[in-house]
């Protein structure tokens, strides 16, 4: 008993940011417009290990972000208690069956929609995402043209770009080293 309890409450924590829009269906397209703005943004997980996104690995290469406002104590308890009442919790934790699913009878029935579920749209999304990154060519490197280090052709290279040329740079020391006196640098090998 002790564990359907402790199943239900911990499922009912994470089940909450799924719950925070349920009325709201989105379409496909407009998950997909999401995910395009995310990346654009920076608004997408960079480091699996650690779980920074984007814009927090590589700060200059994506506009500056607003804090999000964190949701109170009482909206998050009234999402809570309005998925209880629905019967949109797990309540048994090795299928992840919701109550509703499991005592329909007790609930108030739900509308059929022909429509995909959020988790088919981002399962969809998420296969696309990942053809388009697993096809995608390896990152192009360059040459640092201050120190000669190899690095990546892209946002973390701090890029620069001196008389229709781009440079990269391995740290911000070249990079300003290269801005202050660019014609001791600037060599036809060293160009991107």
């Amino acid at each position: 008993m002790k564990r359907q309890v402790v199943a239900v409450v911990i499922g009912s924590l994470f089940a909450l940011p799924a719950f925070a829009g349920a009325g709201a269906a989105k379409t496909s397209q407009q998950v997909l417009a999401e995910l395009i703005q995310a990346e654009r943004t920076g608004d997408v997980v960079a480091n699996a290990e650690t779980g920074e996104k984007a814009y927090q690995v590589y700060p200059s290469a994506y506009p500056a972000h607003a804090a999000a406002p964190a949701k109170s104590r009482d909206e998050v308890l009234a999402e809570l208690v309005q998925a209880e009442r629905a019967g949109d919790v797990v309540t048994d934790a090795e299928t992840g069956a919701k109550a509703n699913q499991l005592y329909p009878s007790a609930y108030p029935a739900r509308s059929q929609t022909a429509r995909k579920s959020r988790a088919e749209v981002l399962a969809e999304l998420v296969a696309w995402r990942h053809a388009r990154t697993s096809q995608a060519p390896p990152p192009e490197e360059a040459v640092d043209p201050v120190c000669g280090m190899t690095v990546a052709a892209g946002p973390a290279g701090r890029p620069l770009d001196h008389e229709g040329v781009t440079y990269y740079f391995c740290s911000a020391g070249c990079r300003i080293e290269f801005e202050s006196n660019p014609a001791s640098y600037a060599r036809k090998e060293t160009r991107c």
